[in-house]
C-alpha cells in the first residue's frame, strides 16, 4: 500500500466529528419535539381542568343564586303575611275600640266627663274630682279627665297627684294629642323644678321640645332649665326658636336671671336673628321691586293708581327697618310679607286690566276682519267709482276720436261705394253715422266692463289684505292673550292669593 492510498487521519477525524454532530443534532431534534409534545398535553389538560373548575363553581353559583332567590321570595312572602297579620290586627282593635266607645260604659264616661267639666266650671271642685275619677274607673284611655285632675289637685297643693296624672295624660295623648302631652310635660317640668329636682325637670322639658317643637311657651321653659343645668347651646337653641316666633320676647328674657352667664350670647343672638331678618327683608323689597316693575311694563302710564300705594309701602318699611332693633326688623319682616302679598295682588289686578284691554283688541281686530272679509266678497258699485270714471272717460274718448275720424271714415266709404245719386249719399251718410256710433259704443262697453272688473279686483285685494292684516294683528293679540292667563294663574297658584287686591298697610 503505497503512500497516497493511505487514508488522512484529519480527514477522519473530521468525518467522524460531522457524524456525531449530525446524531447530536437528530438526538437534540427528537427531544425538542418530544418536549414541545408534553408541553402541548400538559397545556390541554390544565385547560380541561379550569374549564371543569369553571362550570363547577358555576354551578355552584347558580345554585346559591337560586338559593337566596328562594329566601328572598319566602321573606317576602313573609312580610306580606306579617303585613297582613299587622292590618287584621289593627282593624280588630279598632272594632274593639268602636265597640267600647259606643257601648254603655263608654256612654256613662261621656256623662260623668261632662257632668265634671260642669262642674269645674261651676266651682264645685269635689264633685268635679268624684266624676273624673268615676271617667277614670269606667275608662282609662280619656286623658281628658287626667288633665282636670291634674288641675285640680294642683289647686289643692297635692303636687304628687298632680304629677302622677300629669304622667298618665302623657302617656295616653303622646299618640293621640301630642300637644296636650307636651303641655303636660311642660307643667310637670315646671312642678319638678319647684321640688328642686331640676333632672326631671330638664328631661321633661327636653321630650315637651320633641312632641311640639313650635310651642314658644315651651321653647322658653326649656331654655330656662337648660341654662340652669349649665346647656348653654341647648337653652340658646331654644332661645332661637323662641325669638323667631316671639320677637317681643328678646327684650325680657335677655334680661332673666338663668342667662345672666349667658346674656353676651343672648346678645350676640339678637343681633344674628336682626341680621338675618334685615336679610330677608331686602328680600322681600327686590321681589316687591320686581313685581312693581313687572306691573308697570304690563299697563305703562296707567300703572299708577297700583304701583304708587306699592312704593309708599316699600319706603314705611324700609322706614322701620332702620331703626335698627330686632323687634323693629321684625315688624319691617311681618309689614314686608303684607306688602308682599298685596304686591302680587296688584300684579294679578294688572293682569286682569291688561287682559281686558287684550279682550277688547281682539273684539276690535275680529270686527275688521269680517268686514274687510266681507267687503272683500261683496264688492258692489260704491268700491267701483273708479271703473265709472273710466268708463265716462273712454267713452268721450271714443266720441272724440270718432268726430275726429268721421271725414276719413266718409271719404273711405264715399271711395269704396262712389254714389250719384242723392239716395246713394244718403244710404252713404247713414252707412258712415252707424259704423262710427256702433265703434263708439262696443269701444265704451268693453272699457266700462274691463274698468269695472279692474277697479272690483283692486278693492277686493285691497280688502283681503286689510283683512290679513288684521287677523295677523288679532292672532298676535291672542297669544299674549294666553301668555298672560298662563302667568295669572302661575302666581295665583304659586302664592296662594285671591285674584282680589286689598289695602295696602298703611
Amino acid at each position: 500500500m503505497n503512500e497516497r492510498d493511505r487514508p488522512n487521519i484529519r480527514d477522519v477525524v473530521e468525518e467522524a466529528a460531522r457524524a456525531l454532530a449530525e446524531e447530536q443534532a437528530k438526538v437534540t431534534r427528537g427531544e425538542a419535539a418530544s418536549t414541545r409534545a408534553r408541553v402541548v398535553a400538559s397545556a390541554e389538560w390544565l385547560t380541561e381542568q379550569q374549564q371543569r373548575n369553571f362550570e363547577d363553581v358555576r354551578a355552584e353559583v347558580a345554585d346559591l343564586g337560586s338559593t337566596i332567590a328562594e329566601s328572598a321570595e319566602g321573606i317576602q312572602r313573609g312580610f306580606v303575611s306579617l303585613d297582613h297579620r299587622l292590618e287584621v290586627t289593627r282593624s280588630e282593635i279598632g272594632q274593639i275600640r268602636e265597640s267600647l266607645n259606643e257601648g254603655p260604659q263608654a256612654r256613662r264616661a261621656r256623662e260623668f266627663l261632662e257632668r265634671g267639666e260642669h262642674a269645674m266650671k261651676s266651682g264645685f271642685a269635689e264633685e268635679a274630682i268624684r266624676c273624673f275619677l268615676e271617667v277614670e274607673r269606667l275608662t282609662f284611655e280619656e286623658y281628658r279627665a287626667y288633665v282636670y285632675l291634674a288641675e285640680l289637685f294642683l289647686r289643692r297643693n297635692e303636687v304628687a297627684k298632680a304629677l302622677e296624672y300629669l304622667d298618665k295624660t302623657v302617656k295616653f295623648a303622646r299618640s293621640a294629642a301630642p300637644p296636650t302631652a307636651a303641655k303636660a310635660l311642660t307643667a310637670a317640668a315646671s312642678l319638678h323644678e319647684g321640688r328642686g329636682d331640676l333632672a326631671r325637670a330638664y328631661e321633661n322639658a327636653s321630650e315637651a321640645r320633641r312632641l311640639d317643637p313650635l310651642d314658644p311657651k315651651i321653647a322658653h321653659v326649656h331654655a330656662q332649665l337648660a341654662a340652669r343645668r349649665g346647656r348653654h347651646d341647648d337653652a340658646l337653641h331654644s332661645l332661637r326658636d323662641l325669638f323667631r316666633q316671639r320677637p317681643y320676647t328678646s327684650f325680657t328674657v335677655s334680661r332673666e336671671s338663668e342667662f345672666g352667664p349667658i346674656r353676651d350670647r343672648v346678645l350676640t343672638l339678637i343681633d344674628e336673628l336682626r341680621g338675618e331678618t334685615t336679610a330677608r327683608v331686602e328680600k322681600l323689597l327686590a321681589t316687591v321691586e320686581t313685581v312693581r316693575h313687572e306691573i308697570a311694563v304690563l299697563l305703562g302710564i296707567r300703572s299708577g293708581d297700583l304701583v304708587d300705594p306699592i312704593e309708599s309701602a316699600c319706603y314705611r318699611v324700609r322706614t322701620v327697618l332702620n331703626r335698627g332693633s330686632y323687634l323693629d326688623a321684625a315688624d319691617a319682616e311681618r309689614l314686608g310679607r303684607r306688602v308682599r302679598r298685596e304686591t302680587w295682588g296688584a300684579l294679578v289686578e294688572a293682569y286682569d286690566r291688561r287682559l281686558a284691554e287684550l279682550h277688547e283688541e281682539d273684539a276690535r281686530l275680529s270686527a275688521e276682519v269680517n268686514d274687510a272679509e266681507y267687503r272683500a266678497g261683496h264688492t258692489i258699485w260704491e268700491y267701483s267709482g273708479r271703473g265709472f270714471l273710466v268708463w265716462w272717460l273712454s267713452s268721450f274718448l271714443y266720441v272724440g276720436l270718432g268726430l275726429l275720424l268721421l271725414p276719413a271714415m266718409r271719404y273711405v266709404v264715399f271711395l269704396l261705394m262712389r254714389p250719384q245719386t242723392t239716395q246713394e249719399m244718403w244710404n252713404a251718410g247713414t252707412l258712415v253715422t252707424f259704423v262710427f256710433f256702433a265703434l263708439v259704443a262696443v269701444g265704451a262697453i268693453l272699457t266700462g266692463l274691463f274698468a269695472t272688473k279692474w277697479s272690483r279686483r283692486r278693492a277686493g285685494d285691497r280688502f283681503r289684505g286689510a283683512a290679513r292684516r288684521a287677523s295677523r294683528e288679532r292672532e298676535a293679540v291672542r297669544d299674549k292673550v294666553g301668555e298672560l292667563a298662563v302667568k295669572r294663574a302661575q302666581v295665583i297658584r304659586e302664592e296662594g292669593i285671591e285674584p282680589r287686591r286689598g289695602d295696602l298697610p298703611s
